[in-house]
């Protein structure tokens, strides 16, 4: 599983940051991205973080819309 590189903090505490605004989590199937990209997200928005969500199929219907 592939992950952004993390400037400072620990996961736990909330002190993290990503290195970029917008992260992919890579991975074979059962690999727990979901679990990881809620977690991440539940975290940053008990912090008052705006925090979206989106799916491949989702990601894709909005990259051909946004060519079209």
């Amino acid at each position: 599983m592939a992950l952004t590189v993390w400037n400072s903090g620990s996961i736990y505490s909330g002190l993290f940051k990503p290195a970029h605004p917008q992260c992919a989590l890579c991975g074979a199937s059962g690999n727990g991205k979901t679990y990881i990209a809620c977690a991440l997200g539940n975290a940053a928005c008990r912090r008052f973080k705006k925090v979206r969500y989106i799916g491949m199929p989702e990601l894709l219907d909005e990259l051909s819309i946004a060519r079209a």
